[in-house]
């Protein structure tokens, strides 16, 4: 409540009670959905995958969230898996129920498994800038809670070297698996206007970075890149079909 107290809802606007009720049903109908398109799809252990999430984000809530980095690790990875789930799941279907189909279209398995992983490593560095970002955004609250986090134990200024280290990963990350595809020019235009260059736009403004309105900024701009990295799936889409056709 001390870090934004105007977004607090619970013993607000609906009971402890309730929220930890809502809490349990929601989670319940995930892990349940989770299993059922499992045992459907024929790949019934990977609604581990779900179990696991489900304890990953209660222990997150409880105890990971106040140690240092181990909290932003599990968001940052969870936020990986989402596109990742599609790949576990579609690849052995496509494979055992199309195969034919793919082989003869000339669709590469593995060209689609290097995109949906470059998706999955882009999100995991991104939400981790992101993630200790709102570390030192949050650091008055946090340390009034006695919570661990980055800029708490090793201070603001060594942070914000780790964050500028974290953000040059990312813009490198996605340097590099641009040169290794094909050259499309609407890609590489993509990329630089609305990835890389508002990355580097990120690191000048966290080396300007004093008050918790500036660190707030830079997470919304944050935002900003993961939501147009989702939106290039879109993109990638018809990169990958005019490869093939």
């Amino acid at each position: 409540m001390v870090n934004h107290p105007e977004t607090v809802i619970v013993s607000r606007s609906i009971s402890r009670r309730l929220a930890m009720t809502l809490h349990f049903v929601l989670t319940g109908m995930g892990l349940l959905a989770g299993i059922y398109v499992s045992y459907r799809t024929g790949l019934l252990v990977y609604s581990l995958i779900f179990m696991g999430t489900s304890g990953l984000l209660w222990f997150y809530s409880t105890t990971y969230k106040s140690q240092l980095i181990t909290g932003n690790v599990i968001v940052s990875a969870l936020t990986a898996m989402v596109p990742l789930i599609v790949l576990i799941y579609e690849m052995p279907l496509l494979s055992r129920h199309y195969g034919s189909i793919t082989d003869g279209m000339g669709l590469d398995a593995g060209q689609m498994t290097r995109w949906v992983l470059f998706f999955s490593l882009l999100a995991f560095m991104f939400t981790m800038v992101r993630e200790v970002v709102k570390d030192v955004e949050d650091m008055e609250g946090d340390e009034a809670f006695g919570m661990n986090t980055l800029p708490i134990v090793l201070g603001v200024k060594n942070t914000k070297r780790i964050i500028h280290l974290l953000n040059l990963m990312a813009i490198t990350t996605t340097v590099f698996f641009y040169f290794r595809q094909p050259f499309h020019v609407i890609t590489f235009s993509y990329l630089l206007v609305f990835i890389i260059f508002p990355a580097i736009f990120c690191s000048f403004l966290i080396s300007r970075a004093e008050t918790k309105t500036h660190y707030k900024q830079v997470s919304i701009l944050l935002k900003i890149i993961l939501l147009m990295g989702v939106l290039y799936a879109l993109l990638a889409r018809f990169v990958i079909l005019t490869s093939i056709f």
